[in-house]
Order: structure tokens, then C-alpha cells, then sequence
């Protein structure tokens, strides 16, 4: 267990600009809340491909570190441990955490995701940092094409981040068109990675709990990989919010594969 003090977190800054060694710096910080049972936990939930070392401190314990980092500090912050190299996931994380906290117009964020992008090797850094930067109503349109030269353009850690970006921030009545397109760009890259295989799946699975329609029609259509076409299927089949008679719908298309 760890016998980190969320308390005292809050109240005394953390200058990571001035070290000399700002990773060094971070860890002497992340050391008290080292849990070793989470960390092989953490560690068994990514990909084998994951070159990132897993310390062991759950993302509420980094969102308390992160609120020690003064407000003005924080794009700097952001800078130094860039130029660092994060190496460790929950250093990653972190970087994540504070793009997020960082109070400026969605198109200053846009050069900050690019350099910490090739940092991300799991799904789990992915997801946060998608989670972590939220567009406000009036950025979405500026946020979706940035998103669309990520998924047409970048890594396949990128493409998934703006998969999941698009799902959290844009399944409504008004956008279900655009993201669909979308999907199917991505799909028809044939991009032979499973993170991105699984978002595309989660996507679709998401859209057939809002749109059945649409995502019946989609899956029907053979825009998606067998296997993420299969991931999506059951994923619809084990959501709670996916009427019966689409999940029938599903199971009539599982068996005609």
C-alpha cells in the first residue's frame, strides 16, 4: 500500500523546471507512493509491445502530484519533461495530466500533443490523455480537423487517439455522419495494429448503442477488419446499453461470418 499524503499534495508546489534532472526529480516525488501490487497489475493490462516501466501509483495519486505544479508553471512543466524523455508510464501519464490541467485555447494544445504523441506506447496513456483534453463547444470544429490529420497521418498510438477523442467528444445526432466517415478513412487504411483495430471496434459498438441504424447499416457494409468487425459485434452484444433486438440483430451477423 502506499503511504502517500493526498493532503499535504495540495498544498506544497512542485518546481520540476529548475532541476537539472526533472525525471530524477519527478520519481524522488513518486517514490512515497510506489504500490508494487498495482504496478504488476498495471503492468499485465498492457501490450507486450509496451517498452514504458510501470512504477505502480494509480491515476488519482498523478492527478494530486499534478495539482502541486502552479498554474503558470505548467506549460513550461510540460516542456522540460518532454525534453527529459518520459520514460516510465505513470511519467507519461503525468505529462498527460497536465496537458489537460493546461488552461489555454484547444489550438495551443495542438504542438504539445504532437511532440508527446511518439511517447505513447499503451492504451492506457492513450485513453487518459483523450479523457484529459476536452474541447469546448466552441473548439470541436477546430479540435475535429486537427483529430482527422492525426487518424489520416500518424502513428497507429496516434490514430487511436483521435479515434477515442472522436468518441467521447463527438457521438451526437449532429456529428454521427462525419464520425462514421471517418471511421470508415481509418478502416479503409487497414492499419494492422490492435490498438487501433479496438478502437475502431469501440466506436462502432458505441454508435449501436445511440444510432442502431447507422451501425447496422456500417457493420453491414464490410468496412471494418473481420476482426474488428468481430470486436464491435461483441462488444454490442456485452453492452447494457444496447437494445435486444439490435444485440439480435448482431447475433444474426456473427453468424453469417
Amino acid at each position: 500500500m502506499s503511504n502517500f499524503n493526498a493532503s499535504a499534495s495540495k498544498t506544497e508546489p512542485l518546481n520540476l523546471t529548475r532541476r537539472v534532472n526533472p525525471l530524477e526529480a519527478l520519481r524522488e516525488v513518486f517514490a512515497p507512493c510506489v504500490d508494487l501490487n498495482y504496478a504488476r497489475f498495471a503492468r499485465s493490462g498492457l501490450p507486450k509491445e509496451a517498452l514504458s516501466p510501470v512504477l505502480g501509483l494509480r491515476v488519482p495519486l498523478l492527478r494530486s502530484i499534478a495539482n502541486r505544479i502552479e498554474k503558470s508553471e505548467i506549460e513550461g512543466t510540460i516542456a522540460t519533461l518532454l525534453r527529459a524523455g518520459p520514460e516510465a508510464l505513470e511519467e507519461r501519464l503525468f505529462v498527460a495530466i497536465l496537458i489537460g490541467r493546461l488552461r489555454v485555447p484547444i489550438e495551443a494544445k495542438f504542438p504539445l500533443l504532437r511532440a508527446f504523441l511518439p511517447f505513447v506506447d499503451s492504451w492506457m496513456v492513450c485513453d487518459e490523455l483523450a479523457a484529459f483534453v476536452k474541447p469546448l463547444p466552441k473548439e470541436k470544429e477546430l479540435f475535429w480537423s486537427f483529430l482527422g490529420n492525426l487518424c489520416d497521418e500518424g502513428s497507429p498510438y496516434a490514430t487511436r487517439y483521435g479515434l477515442v477523442s472522436v468518441l467521447k467528444y463527438y457521438m451526437d445526432a449532429s456529428w454521427i455522419e462525419e464520425v462514421l466517415s471517418r471511421a470508415e478513412t481509418v478502416a479503409r487504411r487497414k492499419i494492422d495494429a490492435r490498438c487501433v483495430e479496438t478502437a475502431l471496434a469501440w466506436l462502432v459498438a458505441e454508435v449501436a448503442a445511440r444510432f442502431p441504424d447507422r451501425a447496422s447499416a456500417f457493420l453491414r457494409e464490410e468496412i471494418l477488419s473481420p476482426r474488428s468487425k468481430r470486436m464491435a459485434i461483441q462488444k454490442g452484444l456485452e453492452s447494457l446499453r444496447v437494445a435486444d433486438d439490435v444485440k439480435a440483430e448482431l447475433k444474426s451477423m456473427r453468424k453469417s461470418d
